[in-house]
């Protein structure tokens, strides 16, 4: 599987909260088969890959997750290498949403977009250029599913799975530096100084 990840293409995934979470330090990772999906086990979550949405097998197509704060997905699309291109930020009742060049997440139009709504604006969904390809991919962060657009588009799995995992959960240090002995990071990391990727590879050019 280690090899296949750097060959193959997906279309979608789901993240949903896993079962092992009691025992994030000693829950297998492993990678599983079954109802025509492919999924990844780790402490914390498992990770579904689907031709579409409804194909997802997990909870993650159907339950409603709390969003997360601007400031946060701020902090991880630059480090994640993804070039935002829409955005959706809701507060309470608010909504407010933005296609375009958006650039700097905490640029002046989203600074405008998030004080329209008020202190605490979150979340709902996200597009970015996926690299190095620069398709785009769209986040929903309250179902934790990404998935290419257009739909029968597909991007590099590798990309895929790591942008999704970093994004809708909050790994520590150490859970990623175990990760990523079993999916290589491509250089999409959260944490400084963790960067293990395939022999004979390069991190993906931002």
């Amino acid at each position: 599987m280690r090899a296949a990840l750097s060959t193959w293409n997906a279309r979608v995934c789901g993240v949903a909260p896993s079962s092992f979470a009691a025992r994030r330090g000693a829950a297998p990772l492993r990678w599983t088969t079954g109802e025509g999906v492919l999924s990844f086990d780790a402490p914390g979550f498992v990770l579904t890959l689907a031709q579409k949405v409804d194909g997802l097998t997990s909870s993650a197509a159907r339950a409603v997750y709390e969003l997360p704060a601007l400031d946060e997905v701020g902090i991880r699309l630059p480090l994640l290498g993804l070039s935002l291109k829409a955005i959706t930020l809701v507060n309470g009742g608010g909504k407010v949403a933005y296609e375009g060049e958006v650039g700097a997440l905490h640029g002046d139009r989203l600074r405008h977009l998030s004080e329209s709504l008020g202190p605490g604006t979150l979340v709902k969904t996200l597009e970015a250029a996926l690299p190095p390809s620069g398709v785009p991919v769209r986040y929903n962060f309250s179902t934790r599913t990404a998935s290419v657009k257009p739909p029968r588009g597909s991007v590099p799995l590798l990309e895929l799975v790591n942008t999704s995992i970093r994004l809708f959960t909050d790994l520590s240090h150490a859970e990623e530096e175990r990760l990523v002995e079993v999916i290589p990071s491509g250089g999409r990391t959260l944490h400084a100084g963790i960067d293990h990727d395939m022999p004979g590879t390069e991190p993906p050019a931002d």
